[in-house]
């Protein structure tokens, strides 16, 4: 817990920082360099407004070889009007280097968030989300399972009470034991009303968390061939050494 606490400190600390450094600007946008890490790997990326909307900066951390980000304001919604909402970001590019003794064995995602839909008759709404998670240019789709149709029964007439669902993704790809490797997420939110909507129809999809997990596998480091040449020279000397005091 202690160990949780001093990380987030730390990332206020340079979160801060980011925030003064954009705070002076006013033409272009200044690029923060960001390393953070983990028990057995480091993750660096480059802060930017172009994703200031997504990843609120002081909003992250670091616990064993995972780094979680906790999006603000990532809706989509849609509401009394027959239509479609959707919410689109990626993630910037995460490079995992893999900590010396160590090598990456696979990157793994999680993500998960809330939705919920308000319905006047079977299959007025639809919730939904996709896209992609890329290590080292290679995409993979990913996508959540979420119920096509919702019964309008109970809604309105106070037999439930009203409650978000929750969705998650999970996905993972392995890695050759390699010394690092890059990854971003690619995300669509989409919240849609049919045409015959009534105002009392709703359609409601958020993104509330995407962790990036790290696997690695120690690795041992290779003795250099002069260690061994010194080695069998030391011995070389003292066994003529030996011989000598046999022979007096």
């Amino acid at each position: 817990m202690n160990f949780e606490l001093t990380i987030m400190k730390n990332l206020k600390i340079v979160a801060a920082t980011a925030v003064l450094v954009f705070a002076s600007t006013t033409a272009n946008a200044v690029i923060v360099p960001i390393t953070v890490s983990g028990d057995t790997v480091d993750f660096s990326y480059q802060y930017d407004d172009a994703v200031e909307s997504l990843f609120d900066i002081g909003i992250y951390l670091v616990s064993g070889d995972t780094l979680s980000f906790s999006p603000t304001n990532f809706i989509a919604h849609q509401s009394g009007l027959a239509g479609w909402s959707t919410a689109s970001s990626t993630t910037p590019l995460i490079t995992v280097t893999a900590k010396e003794g160590y090598a990456l064995s696979g990157l793994s995602l999680f993500e998960q968030g809330d939705y919920y839909r308000i319905q006047s008759g079977d299959n007025m709404t639809v919730a939904s989300v996709g896209g992609q998670f890329i290590v080292n240019d290679a995409p993979n789709q990913i996508g959540a399972q979420l119920p096509t149709s919702m019964s309008a029964s109970g809604l309105f007439d106070g037999s439930e009470t009203f409650q978000t669902s929750a969705w998650s993704i999970e996905s993972s790809v392995s890695l050759n034991s390699v010394e690092s490797a890059t990854a971003k997420v690619e995300n669509i939110l989409k919240a849609g009303v049919n045409l015959n909507a009534t105002v009392l129809d709703e359609a409601f999809i958020e993104k509330k968390l995407m962790s990036l997990s790290a696997s690695t596998v120690p690795v041992v480091v290779p003795v250099p061939g002069a260690f061994w040449l010194f080695g069998t020279a030391i011995t070389g000397v003292l066994v003529a050494r030996r011989s000598k005091v046999t022979e007096v």
